[in-house]
């Protein structure tokens, strides 16, 4: 049974993490541009409004610049602390189909002011051949874990055609065979999803807590500039559901203290309806409680890898991370908790691109607050 001491003071969310779905993903890379390597767009159709459009630019040295149409969406990412250059830009936004081939034409001005005139022409009809998980390669590699599927995709074709400034940039040929086929390297996908776990600091103030730990309670937190709640939707002797506007969570007891099982997220658009993110922990993921007491002596004592003293490591683990039951990532865990501060590590190691972003989160009390920091190792 849950103890209100136990939940009172509990980092419910450790996490920084962020899940979408899309109608339609757009990329090109570049040959011989000066400082960019590739340009790309997500699209999400909207009832009642125009598309949201996020259009990437990924520089040489693989970080990544945003271009968002919807200045509301611009303001709210800031407030989390996003770690991540980003801009609001009006988007103009054309999209046609002649023969089962898709044409997406974008017009918008980069952050350093250069009108960028994207004509994409599809290679062939989309497919499933052509989909599933996605490498996200370098990009963004010091600040972000993606989790990407696309259901749909095919390769640009060689009428694609990019201005930056007023100049074209060529986009190389990725698939060539004479009088059949031109493919080059860029991509059109249909039903595109995008889970990101991302690095950088959040402070977290609790506002309010459950007074008695029973169903219809909440937390709520003060998160950078904004506010988020999570309430309690079922509970019984060791397992309680959490759920805030945009996630659920499944806490457990193990060995004694509240454990992470599982969170997810759903993300619904008008075209392509609902995707689901998960991620579950097996054995339970231990949550920073640094407010209550310390665990127990022999708790602090279990089995310890060898890149950490038996003394200060807790809990080790697995984890899985999965879009529409589609296992993408699967890895390690580890918790240490050391009086006022509390170490997670997420060390996926597959696949092979995964293994080369392990997310280490620190998490520090600071009078009425917590300072989580999350960062990418480098491997």
């Amino acid at each position: 049974m849950f103890q209100l001491e136990q939940l009172q003071g509990l980092l419910l969310q450790p996490f920084s993490f962020v899940f979408h779905r899309y109608d339609a993903h757009v990329m090109v890379y570049l040959r011989e541009h000066p400082k960019y390597e590739s340009l790309e767009a997500m699209i999400r159709l909207r009832e009642g409004s125009p598309p949201l459009i996020r259009a990437i630019i990924t520089l040489h040295d693989q970080s990544q610049i945003d271009h968002v149409n919807d200045e509301r969406v611009v303001q709210q990412l800031q407030r989390e602390g996003l770690k991540r250059e980003m801009h609001f830009r009006p988007i103009s936004y054309r999209r046609t189909v002649e023969a089962d081939i898709v044409r997406i034409q974008l017009a918008f001005d980069s952050f350093r002011g250069e009108p960028v005139r994207l004509d994409f022409v599809a290679a062939s009809k989309t497919s499933s051949r052509w989909g599933g998980a996605i490498d996200p390669g370098q990009h963004a590699r010091k600040s972000s874990l993606p989790i990407m599927f696309r259901q749909r995709s095919t390769l640009a074709g060689k009428r694609t055609r990019l201005l930056i400034a007023g100049k074209e940039f060529a986009v190389p040929r990725r698939i060539w065979i004479p009088f059949f086929f031109t493919g080059l390297k860029g991509y059109y996908s249909e039903v595109f999803d995008m889970a990101v776990f991302r690095t950088g600091e959040r402070q977290i103030r609790w506002v309010e807590q459950p007074e008695k730990g029973v169903v219809g309670e909440r937390w709520r937190w003060a998160l950078n500039s904004g506010e988020i709640d999570y309430g309690i939707t079922a509970l019984s002797e060791e397992q309680m559901v959490v759920q805030s506007a945009s996630s659920h969570l499944i806490v457990t007891l193990h060995k004694g203290r509240p454990a992470l099982r599982a969170f997810g997220a759903v993300s619904e658009t008008v075209a392509s309806g609902t995707g689901h993110f998960a991620a579950q922990f097996d054995p339970p993921l231990p949550l920073p409680a640094l407010g209550g007491a310390a665990p127990e002596k022999e708790q602090e004592q279990e089995k310890a890898g060898d890149a950490a003293s038996p003394a200060d490591v807790i809990h080790e683990g697995r984890f899985v991370l999965s879009i529409d039951d589609k296992e993408l990532v699967t890895g390690g865990t580890t918790f240490r908790q050391k009086g006022d501060e509390a170490e997670i590590g997420l060390l996926p190691d597959r696949p092979r691109w995964a293994a080369r972003r392990p997310l280490t989160l620190t998490v520090k009390k600071q009078r009425d607050a917590y300072i989580v920091s999350t960062r990418i190792e480098q491997r």
